[in-house]
């Protein structure tokens, strides 16, 4: 019973400091984000099942604006959440710290780097489908990768691109008009009259739309 009631009192010794820290990081917050950081992080460290000082912590790493916080902060927050799925808190801050990172990435992306911020906002989206700014985030991510693709003649990579763009928005007639000049350009002559045809449906007063289609079903005629 000694031995039972010594580990109690230092489990509770252990809490007390936690609060203790957490109570620092508050006072510290709004003037010292870094020491509200190092604050935050020993209460969580010492009682690392208490859900309050985890997402104080993790947001704090999020406000930051630093890359390897912010993926610090989802770390701790996948690791939680991978055994607490219930947690509809972790999981909303979770999808945060995706945004977080694929904001922090695409603001100073370039070519196969938007890949990266891809990935990210993919995968705040697969949690809240949802979500519209998760939603547009990719849905733009991915159409500047297609972009990217396109210009270095990547075709086959900007035609995948677009195709999952639409998979977001089905109506996007420019979207539909890139995926169009894509499969024109990879020589699919007939997917791209299919496209062109989707995007006059969708935008039917763009001339631009006529003489692409045009020129499609010129070439795909030539073929035989």
């Amino acid at each position: 019973e000694e031995y039972d009631s010594f580990f109690s009192s230092l489990e509770q010794l252990k809490e007390r400091i936690a609060a203790a820290y957490y109570i620092l990081g508050i006072f510290d917050e709004k003037e010292d984000l870094d020491t509200s950081i190092e604050m935050f992080e020993e209460a969580y460290s010492l009682d690392s099942k208490n859900i309050t000082y985890l997402l104080k912590y993790g947001n704090a790493l999020i406000k930051s604006g630093d890359y390897l916080n912010i993926r610090g902060a989802a770390s701790i927050f996948e690791e939680f959440y991978s055994s607490n799925p219930s947690s509809d808190d972790v999981k909303i801050n979770l999808a945060n710290a995706y945004c977080s990172l694929g904001d922090y990435i695409y603001r100073d992306a370039w070519g196969d780097e938007i890949e990266l911020a891809v990935t990210e906002y993919e995968n705040a989206y697969d949690l809240f489908p949802d979500n519209e700014t998760y939603k547009r985030n990719l849905f733009v991510a991915r159409a500047e990768l297609g972009d990217f693709n396109f210009s270095v003649e990547e075709f086959p990579f900007a035609i995948s691109e677009f195709k999952e763009c639409l998979s977001l928005y089905p109506d996007d007639y420019d979207c539909m008009e890139k995926l169009g000049d894509a499969y024109l350009k990879n020589a699919m002559y007939n997917d791209a009259i299919l496209s062109y045809e989707e995007a006059l449906r969708l935008n039917e007063s763009n001339a631009q739309y006529h003489l692409k289609l045009g020129k499609a079903r010129f070439f795909n005629s030539n073929l035989f």
